[in-house]
């Protein structure tokens, strides 16, 4: 082999042994640099808040006879009824506790002289932020011959589970000893109305209805002896879409 080739036999060999490292090894692979691990969040639990005890919204002087938790509006339950009663005044002025029906005597007793119970009914609204508000207060200065507290009573009145609300009351006075008075609650755009006044009633709960059977006097009926019967039925009134009375039967005696 002529000597002139030999540079040009030599280059290749070279370029081949630095690819294999110089020693005829395979070059290494470059080490990939370690990626630190995304930091691991922890959520922070938002402390909850507890209602505080419904006896807190009870008025001094008043005593704490009944709560109910419930949804009037078709949201989540987040109102509540407080019902308590008192005597009006004590010889100082201040309102105490009183005992039904024992400090509660009839129309008879009382003849002419005022009452000693007063009654209060309220309903709060609740709200994580606001807390409590009162959003509907009924206050009964002449509650004479009431024999319970005031009792509430909660039905759904359509399938969004709205419900309404019933407050009765057991009175003893005179020639009527006891009847019951019932009153029908419902809420609206946040305000609490009286939908229903039922007196001298008796009330049958049903799935999603109330029933009141009331007397029905005519013109010339003496106040012992009604003629007739009243039979009105509340629920959801799909004309109005609203909770009212959806039927009135008249039935004679």
């Amino acid at each position: 082999m002529s000597p002139k080739w030999l540079p040009l036999l030599i280059a290749p060999a070279l370029l081949a042994l630095n690819a294999c490292g110089g020693d005829g090894s395979s070059a290494p692979s470059p080490t990939p640099t370690p990626t630190e691990p995304a930091p691991t969040l922890t959520a922070v639990p938002t402390p909850a808040v507890e209602k505080p005890d419904p006896q807190t919204l009870v008025p001094a002087g008043y005593v704490f006879d009944q709560s109910l938790e419930m949804s009037v509006d078709g949201s989540q339950p987040s109102h509540i009824v407080v019902i308590s009663h008192t005597v009006a005044n004590d010889k100082t002025g201040q309102p105490v506790a009183a005992t039904v029906p024992d400090q509660c005597p009839d129309n008879d007793v009382l003849l002419g002289s005022p009452s000693p119970c007063a009654f209060r009914v309220e309903i709060f609204a609740y709200d994580p932020a606001s807390m409590w508000t009162s959003v509907f207060l009924e206050e009964d200065d002449n509650a004479a011959g009431l024999q319970q507290g005031v009792q509430a009573h909660a039905f759904n009145a359509d399938v969004s589970e709205r419900q309404a609300l019933i407050l009765t009351s057991v009175i003893c006075a005179a020639d009527s000893c006891p009847f019951e008075s019932h009153s029908v609650l419902t809420m609206k755009d946040g305000a609490v109305t009286k939908i229903y006044n039922a007196f001298k009633a008796t009330l049958a709960l049903g799935t999603a209805t109330a029933m009141f059977d009331e007397p029905e006097y005519a013109d010339d009926d003496p106040l012992c002896c009604p003629s007739a019967r009243r039979i009105t039925t509340v629920g959801f009134n799909q004309e109005t879409g609203e909770v009212g009375v959806i039927d009135v039967q008249i039935e004679s005696n």
